[in-house]
């Protein structure tokens, strides 16, 4: 996969990119809110994607309401997630982009409707980063990430191994579209793949990647997780199931607006036949 090297990449959501590419070509899908894999090992999801809100889905789902998949949609796994009010099903879901998704954000960016929409996304990263890059290296880098990304598959969840510190990172990402979001970041030991420590997050409106309550990394407020079944079904690919808990989740780093809040307790299980193994590093 090419590598769009640059320090305002990271701040380009792919989701926005493909919200670009929609709204010139009048397709109906919904962008996909997936991670590109660059984030590290246990790093939320594409917390990059808060340049750029997904712009609309197919229609209005409500909360707790699946949306049907797309025809280039394929279930990955679903954490059911409870707040105290029953549980609630989220999706993880694998997404194939189109093959003409870089001449589709190219002709976007030539109309005056794209070059608004990018310098409203240019706009609030200098919000965020306090650098003035310009419009022109926004679009530079919105062009990047639709080229490297045609034709390819965008898989939500994943694992990889981190040789340096002897783990798999294996990382769980679901969400309800206009509902919450959830992810699971465990650490797993690479010798016998024993659960060495987790980290549960979650985001009250699942396309606000800035604004999410976390868990401690240790202590009594550590995510509590149990994994029942961890089976290798190919080279490529894992069935994961278990359940977790977490009580006390503080605001994230950047979830500036949620200074002062806190989630008493989240809960759930998790059931996934598609956790893909990512190159490690």
């Amino acid at each position: 996969m090419k590598t769009v090297q640059h320090s305002r990449a990271p701040f380009i959501s792919l989701s926005f990119v493909v919200a670009l590419a929609l709204a010139g070509c009048g397709d109906k899908a919904s962008p996909p809110v997936a991670s590109s894999g660059g984030g590290g090992a246990g790093a939320p999801a594409s917390p990059a994607a808060a340049v750029e809100a997904i712009a609309a889905t197919a229609a209005a789902v409500a909360p707790g309401t699946p949306a049907p998949l797309a025809s280039n949609e394929r279930l990955q796994g679903t954490i059911e997630l409870d707040l105290g009010k029953g549980p609630v099903a989220l999706r993880s879901m694998a997404t194939i982009m189109d093959a003409n998704l870089g001449k589709q954000v190219a002709e976007r960016l030539n109309s005056v409707q794209g070059q608004q929409q990018v310098a409203k996304a240019n706009d609030r990263i200098e919000a965020i980063t306090g650098t003035s890059g310009g419009k022109a290296d926004t679009a530079s880098q919105v062009q990047a990430i639709a080229d490297s990304y045609a034709g390819k598959t965008v898989f939500t969840s994943f694992m990889r191994h981190v040789a340096i510190v002897k783990r798999h990172s294996v990382t769980l990402d679901a969400q309800l579209p206009q509902g919450p979001r959830i992810t699971l970041d465990m650490q797993l030991s690479d010798k016998d793949y024993r659960l060495e420590s987790a980290m549960v997050s979650y985001y009250p409106k699942s396309g606000d990647y800035f604004s999410s309550f976390t868990t401690q990394k240790s202590g009594p407020d550590a995510a509590e997780v149990t994994i029942d079944k961890f089976e290798q079904i190919n080279d490529t690919t894992y069935a994961v199931e278990g359940s977790f808990k977490a009580t006390n989740l503080v605001p994230a780093v950047l979830a500036k607006k949620l200074e002062g809040q806190t989630v008493e307790q989240v809960q759930g299980r998790f059931k996934f036949t598609e956790v893909v193994v990512k190159p490690g590093f």
